[in-house]
């Protein structure tokens, strides 16, 4: 776990966001993003109620990445996931594409509910498909 101090750079020099401001008002009611870099460090190290040593990281410096370049950024991200997760689960969706192939939901499954001799309640998951025998 790492958590995240909440404040950008107050310096003009170092937030790069700052003159974006439009576009992120803009892209606002669609959900589309924009890809940043930034450069971090650990600000303060914790120990949560779990008694885990957390990192809290603070925000050094951060670019917004020129509209010619998002492209780039977007498939070095998903190349960095990959390596990072070992293995490609399905195609990385940032959300915001919405011509992006969104995954069929599940059909829901199906409860019978039933009640015993004594009044004990209990219910029944019902698959729509047995389970091959190992």
């Amino acid at each position: 776990m790492v958590k995240l101090a909440s404040a950008l750079p107050k310096e003009n020099e170092r937030n790069g966001i700052a003159n974006r401001t439009r576009d992120l008002i803009r892209n606002y009611d669609s959900g589309a993003m924009i890809p940043v870099l930034m450069l971090v460090r650990t600000q303060e190290v914790i120990r949560n109620k779990d008694f885990e040593t957390v990192p809290k990281i603070e925000v050094v410096h951060i670019e917004a990445v020129p509209d010619d370049q998002a492209d780039e950024i977007r498939e070095r991200i998903v190349q960095l996931h990959d390596a990072r997760v070992g293995h490609k689960k399905q195609p990385l969706n940032f959300g915001d594409d919405p011509e992006a192939e969104q995954p069929e939901p599940a059909a829901p499954l199906e409860l019978i509910a039933s009640t015993d001799a004594a009044g004990v309640e209990d219910a029944e998951v019902v698959a729509d498909e047995e389970p091959d025998d190992q």
